[in-house]
């Protein structure tokens, strides 16, 4: 059942994309984002995971957006996650590649966030994460709270060979509560991922997805198509020889 509405939902998505993008003034953008993923295991249970990301426009490198996270992940069932943490991000404005970066904007933004897997079968799996972000905006006088924005991923994973397994996802983002009238739909990403994970304690993922993203002028939207690289880093907080094997590989 669960994976009923999972599907519906997807088709759901993807038909209203499709109608926005024939109704819409849609903005195409290319970008490339770097990203180091670092998780340190406290105890078998509770985890610390953090990003940090850089993001830059194609083909002129132009920068986009830093990103800064960091959350405290607890495994309630071996299926089951529940995380916390907080992000930062700093945008490079005006948000076109061909024009020659003004200012920043930031944003700190308190997160809630839920885990949920289904094996289907030894080597195939469903999963669905659901996260809330908190919005705080910088302004002229600091940072003031925005609106709360809610966000469902689905995600199936197939494992293949030894250490290689891919995933394909769809991703959509709606905005709840505001401090002024804000668009109920915010943007949908769907795109699939390859992760290589040897022995030891460094994995690698590639991923393409398209992000469409609505604007704030009215049914205006970005469309980007973005490739990600990211160097995932699983450390042991006690035990030494991750520690010896993380610092021989810096």
């Amino acid at each position: 059942m669960k994976r009923l509405l999972a599907f519906l939902l997807f088709i759901i998505t993807a038909s209203s994309i499709n109608f926005l993008h024939a109704q819409s003034d849609i903005t195409n953008q290319s970008q490339l984002w770097l990203r180091y993923n670092p998780r340190v295991t406290i105890f078998n249970d509770l985890r610390i995971k953090a990003d940090l990301d850089q993001r830059v426009y194609l083909p002129n490198l132009r920068q986009h957006q830093y990103v800064g996270r960091a959350q405290l992940e607890f495994d309630v069932t071996n299926d089951w996650k529940v995380s916390g943490g907080f992000s930062y991000f700093q945008t490079a404005l005006p948000q076109d590649p061909n024009v020659d970066v003004v200012s920043y904007g930031e944003e700190l933004r308190p997160e809630l966030e839920t885990n949920y897997k289904i094996d289907v079968q030894s080597n195939l799996s469903f999963s669905q994460r659901i996260r809330t972000d908190f919005r705080f905006m910088e302004n002229a006088t600091g940072f003031s709270y925005s609106n709360t924005r809610f966000r469902y991923m689905a995600m199936g994973t197939y494992s293949f060979l030894p250490a290689w397994k891919v995933t394909v996802w769809d991703e959509i983002h709606v905005n709840g509560l505001a401090s002024e009238s804000v668009n109920f739909f915010d943007q949908n990403r769907i795109g699939m991922n390859v992760t290589w994970a040897p022995k030891g304690v460094f994995a690698y993922d590639i991923m393409y997805f398209n992000m469409f993203h609505r604007r704030s002028a009215p049914d205006s939207y970005y469309n980007r198509q973005i490739v990600r690289f990211t160097l995932i880093h699983t450390i042991d907080a006690f035990d030494q020889s991750a520690r010896c094997s993380a610092a021989a590989g810096r």
